[in-house]
């Protein structure tokens, strides 16, 4: 729940923010903290054919970014990239083996 936020929309809003080719993603969507002292931040992206990789390879330069900018901040830390097949997550939350978990769940077990 971030409602102070900005909202990105479509897979152009994603590669303008990561700075890829958008014809690497299929989608992409998230929401960044509006607050610039809130590392909280989640990215959801469908990498192209081919493409994952560099997906996740950016997701992840960004989450040490991230991790870079707010160094006491323990969600900001604890920050992962999660791949499922041909998508990668990009979350950074307090709890993250419990949001792992039902990100797996959602993939894998199709709950």
């Amino acid at each position: 729940d971030l409602p102070e936020s900005m909202l990105l929309e479509s897979a152009a809003d994603l590669a303008a923010l990561l700075q890829i080719k958008e014809k690497y993603l299929l989608l992409g969507c998230g929401r960044i903290a509006a607050p610039e002292d809130n590392p909280q931040q989640i990215l959801l992206a469908q990498a192209a054919p081919g493409k994952t990789e560099k997906v996740t390879a950016t997701l992840q330069k960004r989450l040490e970014t991230v991790q870079r900018a707010f160094p006491g901040y323990p969600s900001a830390q604890a920050g992962r990239v999660i791949t499922a097949g041909d998508y990668a997550l990009f979350v950074t939350a307090d709890d993250m083996d419990t949001v792992q978990q039902e990100i797996m769940d959602y993939f894998i077990g199709g709950k």
